[in-house]
């Protein structure tokens, strides 16, 4: 990500190694963790709130519609890989603006990912 462009604020599920969060932390991140047993609407609303994407490998978050989330990154990469995790990361946020990931979710594999729409509200 080049220096010019605003990094995403960012919004750790309870279920995502706390090494990321102290990648994300050197990387000069706005990250925060979500309360420990916060459920996914509270996450969610925090999420719409101080529009911050939030991190996950709960796939609960994939249904959440656009007007209750600004963006979700579902990992789909084992959390025992933390080289992984890491490299998947950084690539990610070098590629991706916060235009494109907003109102979106982003399914991340090892150093690939997919956007999908977040549904609207009916």
């Amino acid at each position: 990500m080049s220096s010019s462009t605003l990094k995403p604020r960012l919004l750790l599920d309870e279920n995502v190694r706390a090494e990321i969060f102290q990648f994300l932390k050197t990387q000069k991140f706005n990250v925060k963790y979500a309360a420990k047993n916060s459920s996914d609407n509270t996450i969610a609303a925090i999420s719409a709130k101080e529009k911050r994407i939030i991190i996950t490998n709960d796939a609960d978050f994939c249904a959440k519609r656009a007007d209750q989330v600004f963006a979700v990154i579902w990992l789909r990469i084992s959390q025992r890989d933390l080289a992984g995790l890491v490299s998947s990361l950084s690539n990610f946020f070098d590629s991706a603006s916060i235009k494109q990931c907003r109102g979106k979710l982003a399914v991340l594999y090892v150093n690939r990912w997919e956007f999908f729409r977040l549904p609207r509200e009916e």
